[in-house]
């Protein structure tokens, strides 16, 4: 069994060798430059033309899982069985290391050929121990990046806020090992995005207590995102539930005589600008403090 470092040396690239992007982009201009890849390293004509069905179509950079499997079952290659094939596809595309080595072994003896199999190992297999992908995958993957990229350009408020929510974890929190919620919003992340955002153009409001919602909401009349109370310190998923089923709030007062918050909470609303369409931010906290405060009956020593 090879050691941690022979195994990474393995599925590394060779020094100073050319990305698999590059590679396709060479080949694909001038695809007389993969045949004479395959004659260097002494491959047959009826070996190469074995070859052509699985590494053509991708001009000699074959990329995705589905290519691999069927190189390896080709009779003509490597004469994998589907089941052979698949785990093939696993070690590979996992990245299973105490596996490469075995892996190896077994494609250069199945090979029709020692040169065959070096070279289905080198360059078939090779280049998908960086990243492989499956076919089905893909494309999928393809069609919602279109999406995004449409949504991004012609409808930024939208696309930010849903940048937002995702972040501040509005969208409900992991579950722990025995399956109860936890709180995924990531402060830091928020703040990153947000000094993103900012500086593209798109403002991010504070909070109001009489407007946001859960998580952010787009404001596209005034080119904005109303930040959400989940990403708020301090402020639960049961009391954002109670906010906005208590509104409309006429005042801080009428807030508190609603929905009964305590002190943690009120502060950080406070400091948030959540009454700032209510109250003087300052005169809001002097009050709040004012009103809570443990006041003195008496003067003593």
């Amino acid at each position: 069994m090879a050691d941690a470092n022979g195994l990474m040396r393995l599925m590394a690239s060779e020094p100073g060798a050319e990305m698999p992007l590059d590679k396709y982009v060479r080949y694909k201009n001038d695809i007389n430059q993969w045949y004479m890849e395959m004659d260097r390293c002494g491959l047959t004509k009826e070996e190469q033309k074995a070859i052509e069905p699985h590494f053509k179509s991708s001009y000699g950079v074959p990329p995705s899982q589905e290519q691999l499997m069927r190189m390896l079952m080709d009779e003509n290659i490597c004469g994998f069985t589907l089941a052979e094939a698949n785990a093939a596809r696993k070690i590979v595309g996992k990245k299973q290391m105490s596996k490469i080595p075995g892996l190896k072994e077994k494609v250069l003896t199945s090979a029709k050929s020692p040169k065959l199999g070096a070279y289905i190992w080198k360059y078939g297999a090779g280049p998908q121990m960086g990243y492989s992908f499956s076919i089905i995958h893909a494309l999928a993957y393809s069609f919602i990046g279109m999406q995004t990229l449409y949504l991004g350009v012609y409808y930024p408020v939208y696309w930010n806020t849903a940048y937002l929510i995702v972040n501040s974890g509005a969208l409900g929190g992991d579950e722990d090992d025995d399956g109860d919620k936890q709180d995924g919003t990531d402060y830091k992340k928020i703040a990153k995005a947000i000094g993103q955002i900012r500086a593209a153009g798109i403002q991010v409001s504070l909070a109001d207590i009489n407007r946001s919602e859960f998580g952010f909401v787009p404001d596209p009349e005034n080119n904005q995102i109303l930040f959400g109370m989940k990403g708020m310190l301090n402020v639960g998923d049961d009391i954002i539930e109670e906010i906005i089923s208590h509104r409309p709030y006429v005042s801080p007062r009428d807030f508190i005589n609603k929905v009964k918050p305590n002190k943690q909470v009120m502060i950080s609303l406070i400091k948030g600008g959540a009454f700032d369409n209510l109250m003087d931010r300052k005169e809001c906290m002097a009050w709040y403090l004012w009103e809570n405060c443990d006041r003195k009956k008496r003067i003593t020593l």
